[in-house]
């Protein structure tokens, strides 16, 4: 396997991403929280081990910050 790095430009991807790829910012919001889920349930699905972890996705928002996490834990192994 080779290893390529490669320069994105953050601010034209988030333009691209957020103008023309989402219709509203609940659409936007609703597209992460779905990635995180199906992250967790690939992770279950490739699992080997018989006993599965319990595999989660949280969401927080801070209206101070206006800022909203969505994490999940695909990673967890048992």
């Amino acid at each position: 396997m080779e290893l390529h790095n490669t320069n994105v430009n953050m601010d034209g991807l988030l333009e691209v991403l957020g103008r023309n790829l989402y219709s509203t910012p609940s659409v936007a919001i609703r597209e992460l929280v779905q990635n995180a889920h199906d992250a967790c349930i690939r992770r279950k699905i490739e699992q080997t081990n018989q006993e599965l972890p319990i595999f989660s996705t949280h969401l927080e928002a801070n209206s101070e910050s206006k800022t909203i996490e969505i994490h999940d834990n695909p990673w967890i192994l048992t």
